[in-house]
């Protein structure tokens, strides 16, 4: 996925007063969030995997079990979850 920040002059030298790479800090600020939500998933898929009686096998890989979770119809992400929320 590409996503695209566009910011004004000003605010790309109130910016660059601080940072020494503006794009190189979007990253790692990115990096950073995905990491934290990360950890907090697996605890999550891990719970719901082992109390489904549907699931015979755990994968032994971080990604394998997300993916596992993803799968499954209890699976909601936040856009879903906010759409049931909204009923």
């Amino acid at each position: 996925m590409k996503i695209q920040i566009e910011i004004n002059d000003l605010d790309q030298k109130i910016l660059q007063h601080d940072i020494l790479d503006v794009e190189r800090w979007v990253q790692d600020a990115i990096s950073g969030k995905i990491n934290n939500v990360k950890k907090r998933l697996l605890k999550e898929a891990q719970e719901k995997l082992f109390a489904d009686e549907e699931v015979d096998f755990m994968p032994a890989t971080e990604s394998g079990l997300l993916e596992l979770y993803f799968s499954r119809s209890y699976y909601k992400s936040r856009t879903q979850r906010e759409e049931v929320e909204k009923r």
